[in-house]
């Protein structure tokens, strides 16, 4: 007949083989692992899958965090040693084929800026000298005829063209005051030969017309610049200078 502690060690025994069945595998128990295990082998390799996985968010953080800083570091490192942080060269590819093909554009169209300029300074000038006499009359009618054919081929080289998206508003601006100098100049010629007070309206109300577009067009680039990160400053007679440099 079983003693009381041969009863209690049955029904311990029992115990134990119930729970393992219910996990429905053979275990044994470790006094290493403190638990019923399979095997030392399972037990561990439990242990590195999820090692491995604090790890791997570990790692993603710290690329990213790198990523950031670098981003931020980037600009500072580029001005001084002229050259890039590594994590940050696709970025900064992106953005400088924005740039090349920028300035690409302004530097095709950098003669017609210089034209504009030219012409009004001219025209400002000149107005009263087609009143002088009949020699400069004539000097200043074909100085503006000239100016006139200038513009109308520029015009048509300049229709042909596509603009960077980014400059598609620049594009229009640049298309309009060139036609407002066409328009200034058709009534430029009817000033001198007539000089009526509707031609002199016509004419102020163009060159009104004309500053207005330009304060446009040039806030336009300075947005421009600002949005694809290019660097640039305004010089003292509010001329745009850009800085680039093909990486």
């Amino acid at each position: 007949m079983a003693t009381e502690t041969q009863k209690n060690f049955r029904k311990q025994m029992k115990e134990i083989e119930k729970e393992a069945k219910n996990k429905d595998q053979k275990t044994f128990y470790s006094y290493i692992e403190k638990d019923h295990i399979s095997g030392y082998y399972s037990k561990r390799k439990k242990k590195k899958v999820i090692i491995s996985s604090i790890s791997i968010c570990s790692i993603l953080i710290f690329i990213w965090n790198f990523y950031a800083l670098s981003t931020w570091l980037n600009p500072v490192i580029h001005s001084i040693t002229n050259r890039s942080i590594p994590a940050t060269a696709p970025v900064l590819s992106f953005n400088g084929s924005k740039h090349k093909e920028v300035v690409s554009y302004l530097k095709q169209t950098k003669e017609i800026d210089l034209k504009l300029k030219e012409f009004i300074e001219y025209v400002n000038q000149s107005l009263d000298k087609g009143f002088e006499n009949e020699e400069s009359k004539y000097t200043y009618l074909n100085t503006l005829n000239s100016y006139e054919v200038k513009f109308k081929e520029i015009i048509t080289t300049l229709e042909g063209v596509t603009p960077p998206e980014e400059l598609k508003n620049y594009h229009t601006y640049t298309l309009q005051l060139l036609n407002y100098c066409v328009d200034m100049i058709f009534y430029s010629f009817d000033i001198v030969n007539s000089n009526t007070p509707e031609s002199m309206n016509k004419y102020y109300n163009l060159t009104t017309q004309f500053t207005s577009i330009s304060h446009k067009r040039h806030i336009d680039l300075i947005k421009v610049f600002n949005n694809i990160q290019m660097e640039y400053k305004i010089l003292d007679d509010n001329t745009i200078e850009y800085m680039w440099e093909e990486l």
